[in-house]
């Protein structure tokens, strides 16, 4: 499973900026504001998916591989890519788009809560921390690895990122660099919620793994 971590820590980065995350310390993941959703010429917005359940809605509705064909085949045509370590391959691509200013970490105005579908974040090439977590997600679930999108905290800030599984054993992809950290959660990272394409769950108390570092 996804969110299961080996005890051995061994991480690596692909990237040497910081995260990014948008919500202030101590705002909560849930609220009584209603989903709605915006059709676009890219794709579909859904604004306000607060709410544990709507949350896997948005989920449901924007996660789209078929949105990011293209942009798989790019990614496994790499001929620098480990034959195997899908987490690894997604993430290098992503620090490279990041590093040639290709892609672009957006936040949402006025602290809202605005997530994109894969192929409106990748077509644009800005989004916040979920809409790159469901760019990489999206692209995930057309190759063979176990993965999903997680919410909590970095830092203290509301946050989004993708945990996997792949032959290389469980990793950590931060979708806004590109960065991986392998069979470890730093302790920076508390997860609340995971989240994938058939189901939610909600981790009380916000878990942050007795083996992190």
């Amino acid at each position: 499973m996804c969110a299961a971590s080996p005890a051995r820590a061994v991480g690596h980065a692909f990237a040497n900026r910081s995260p990014r995350c948008e919500r202030p310390q101590g705002e909560p993941l849930s609220c009584d504001r209603k989903m709605s959703i915006h059709p676009n010429e890219l794709g579909t917005t859904l604004v306000g998916p607060c709410d544990d359940f709507s949350r896997w809605t948005a989920i449901q509705r924007l996660v789209r591989p078929s949105e990011v064909v293209d942009l798989r085949e790019r990614i496994l045509s790499n001929p620098i890519f480990h034959d195997g370590l899908i987490g690894d391959e997604v993430g290098i691509y992503l620090d490279l788009m990041f590093r040639q200013a290709l892609y672009r970490y957006t936040p949402d105005p006025d602290w809202s809560d605005r997530w994109q579908s894969a192929g409106t974040t990748a077509a644009r090439g800005r989004g916040d921390c979920e809409d790159w977590a469901i760019v990489a997600y999206a692209v995930m679930l057309g190759l063979p690895v176990d993965a999903c999108i997680v919410t909590g905290t970095l830092h203290g800030r509301g946050h989004a990122w993708v945990e996997f599984e792949d032959r290389g054993g469980w990793g950590l992809l931060e979708a806004t660099t590109g960065e991986v950290d392998r069979h470890i959660r730093p302790a920076r990272y508390r997860a609340e919620l995971v989240l994938t394409i058939d189901n939610y769950t909600r981790i009380k108390p916000p878990l942050r793994t007795p083996w992190a570092a």
